[in-house]
């Protein structure tokens, strides 16, 4: 074969197996946002892959009943306290950044690296 076949027929091969890996991964995403706007408010209430009927009464009954969960509290909580820790882990690496950048010392290359790399996944400080 000739090599632009071959070239081809990877990219072709490659692009597929992204295709099929992305639709899995999607699927049960879509499938609870389109369930999540339909009329019952219910995962299993219709048959098939899209609810027969729309709705935003889910949404709306989740934020004007607060007699049993306070969602609209829970939100401003979680909002609250994910603006701090951006704000306090951007002034951290700022301040970092500014001492590595500042001052020449033995091992500043690998701990560049390892802030970079801790700065890049914050979940490791949790």
């Amino acid at each position: 074969m000739n090599t632009k076949v071959k070239k081809i027929l990877n990219y072709a091969l490659i692009y597929t197996c992204l295709i099929v890996v992305a639709f899995v991964f999607f699927f049960p995403c879509i499938w609870i946002i389109l369930s999540s706007f339909s009329k019952t408010g219910s995962l299993y209430d219709f048959n098939g892959f899209f609810p027969k009927a729309y709705s935003f009464d889910s949404f709306i009954k989740l934020f004007t009943d607060t007699q049993i969960y306070d969602y609209p509290k829970w939100l401003g909580n979680t909002l609250l306290v994910a603006v701090m820790s951006c704000i306090f882990s951007t002034l951290l690496i700022i301040g970092t950044a500014y001492v590595m950048s500042y001052f020449q010392f033995k091992a500043r290359k690998p701990l560049m690296k390892i802030t970079l790399i801790l700065s890049m996944f914050p979940s490791l400080w949790v």
